[in-house]
């Protein structure tokens, strides 16, 4: 035989039944902080299960204390003050405290009321009031409190569940509501253990009702929403297919479930869990897991959508309830840091190094866009990468010197650089350089520029020198990769020519007329190759001449008729 307990251990794996939607899975734990009271002190733990913060209020906490955006602590404590009309359940609270995170306390309000007496929960609203629900052996109802001073608080709104659902010494165990829909979930524990939807506007009508089950204990309903508990702050990495928002959750202690109703449908999703006989709590994650507690234990587990164990926590004393506020929460912004770690091997950052920050942080980062290295070489900013993190657009890489980014996680951003290189050229005679793939000044070190040479009339190119290591050379052309910053020399020698020209002496002056060139530079020199008639001692073959005048216009000693000259200009 089988004995209960190990049933129980059996239980946690058990086929999860869906007959709701299909099976979303988170493969790792929701992080976050973890809450949960056990007597006079809530606790706040981190993921690895130690305790990060601690509240003390006057009085045993009634089941469950919840964690408020401003830091402090909502506690129901019992009520020695009122103790009339008797209440069905074992916790009657009615006096509530709200500590602060320093311990102080901020509210300590006492509730009474003749026909009803407080009962196990309390539910902290957005608009900062809070909802009761009170019992006696005939009624049932919810009351809406506004706090009014420290100790003080006034009833702004009220509601009497119908007798026909409510009879049978039942009572509420837990009040839940629900800011998009403006409703309130109840759960009746037995022998009703019923489910029950109110409508927190208007006349306060009954919208829906849903028997969980047939035997046992009902506990800890509540609803599954976007937002934070007790505000109407959205839960910023909230899957909302995966959590299914605005599903109900109640612990079913009799069949020893968790069941999930959809509101429109009334469709049920179950998962087997050992819950205890009483209390235990239930919470969808944001990442569609599921935080459950037994009741009466130390053990937290958090469960995946196909009920597989995904994490758990021991706390320090047994508790009934458990809940899990994310990172963004307002409420743990004390404890949560992150750090943005900057790096860029260029320029200047802002911020630099690496710099501690309150969690969702806003922070502008910018850098300087060029940085040169002894005139060598010019880094200039490509954009940037983040890992961990993102920026406020959602994107993880950009192009900007810019970006603004919201502190989520510990966060690396680094600054992406490309070099340029310095080009410089030198002409040593008479050419020209053609580029392409690149200019004279500064270039991306991926790219190769390519220099083309072209000598002047009458000069030819010679060779490249300079700063030609690593680059490829074929004749008048060099390709030089931008990897350094580089000067490269072309140098052209002039080329002999062979002209043939007709000299016309006539006085003083001397007219030429070219035979196959049409011009000579200036301060060409050459030598007398040959002539038609050597007139003069002179020019003999082999005599160098340097053309000193036009073309038009050139005096050489040569005296007498007209004489053909070949001459050779170097």
């Amino acid at each position: 035989m089988i004995s209960r307990h190990t049933l129980r251990v059996l239980l946690i794996c058990a086929v999860f039944i869906p007959t709701l939607t299909s099976v979303v899975r988170a493969a790792t734990a929701y992080p976050g902080y973890t809450f949960f009271a056990s007597g006079s002190k809530a606790y706040l733990y981190d993921m690895t299960g130690k305790s990060v913060h601690t509240w003390t209020a006057s009085g045993s906490a009634q089941t469950c204390a919840y964690l408020l955006a401003d830091g402090s602590a909502l506690f129901p404590i019992q009520n020695t003050s009122c103790t009339s009309p008797q209440h069905d359940g074992s916790y009657p609270n009615g006096r509530f405290q709200k500590i602060g995170w320093d311990g102080t306390i901020l509210w300590d309000y006492y509730f009474c009321d003749s026909t009803a007496r407080a009962g196990y929960d309390v539910e902290p609203m957005p608009n900062g009031n809070i909802l009761i629900p009170a019992d006696s052996s005939t009624v049932a109802k919810i009351f809406e409190v506004k706090p009014t001073g420290t100790v003080t608080g006034t009833v702004v709104w009220s509601n009497t569940l119908p007798s026909s659902i409510t009879s049978g010494q039942t009572y509420i165990n837990s009040v839940s509501y629900n800011p998009d829909l403006d409703k309130i979930l109840v759960d009746l524990q037995d022998p009703q253990r019923k489910l029950m939807v109110i409508d927190h506007s208007g006349s306060g009508s009954v919208t829906l009702v849903y028997t969980v089950g047939s035997s046992g204990r009902v506990h800890a309903a509540a609803w599954v929403t976007k937002y934070f508990l007790g505000t109407t702050n959205p839960v910023p990495d909230a899957n909302l297919t995966a959590m299914r928002t605005n599903n109900l959750l109640v612990v079913y202690n009799g069949g020893e479930q968790a069941v999930e109703v959809n509101l429109a449908t009334n469709l049920v999703k179950t998962f087997s869990y050992a819950f205890s006989d009483h209390e235990g709590s239930v919470q969808r994650l944001p990442n569609g897991n599921t935080l459950v507690l037994s009741g009466n234990t130390t053990s937290i587990t958090e469960l995946d959508d196909s009920g597989i164990t995904v994490g758990t926590m021991t706390a320090l004393g047994t508790i009934d309830r458990a809940y899990r506020y994310g990172y963004a929460f307002a409420g743990v912004s004390r404890l949560v840091t992150n750090t943005l770690t900057v790096v860029s091997p260029h320029g200047t950052p802002s911020p630099a190094g690496t710099t501690t920050n309150a969690y969702g942080a806003t922070i502008t980062a910018w850098v300087t866009r060029y940085e040169t290295n002894l005139g060598n070489a010019l880094f200039e900013n490509s954009g940037w990468m983040l890992a961990g993190g993102k920026a406020t657009n959602g994107a993880t890489s950009g192009t900007t010197t810019n970006l603004v980014l919201a502190l989520t996680n510990n966060t690396t951003l680094t600054w992406l650089w490309k070099s340029n290189c310095w080009l410089a050229t030198t002409i040593n005679g008479s050419g020209a350089l053609n580029f392409s793939g690149g200019a004279l000044g500064w270039n991306p070190s991926t790219n190769s520029v390519t220099i083309t040479a072209v000598a002047g009339a009458n000069w030819h190119f010679v060779a490249w020198s300079g700063d030609t290591g690593g680059c490829v050379i074929a004749g008048a052309q060099i390709t030089a990769p931008m990897t350094q910053a580089r000067t490269i020399t072309g140098t052209f020698a002039n080329t002999p020519v062979a002209v043939w020209l007709s000299i016309d002496h006539s006085g003083a002056n001397t007219s030429l007329v070219w035979i196959g060139a049409t011009n000579l530079p200036l301060g060409a020199t050459g030598t007398l190759l040959s002539a038609s008639s050597l007139v003069d001692g002179n020019w003999q073959t082999g005599t160098p001449f340097v053309i000193t005048t036009t073309a038009t216009n050139w005096s050489v000693p040569v005296i007498g008729s007209n004489a053909f000259y070949r001459l050779q200009v170097e």
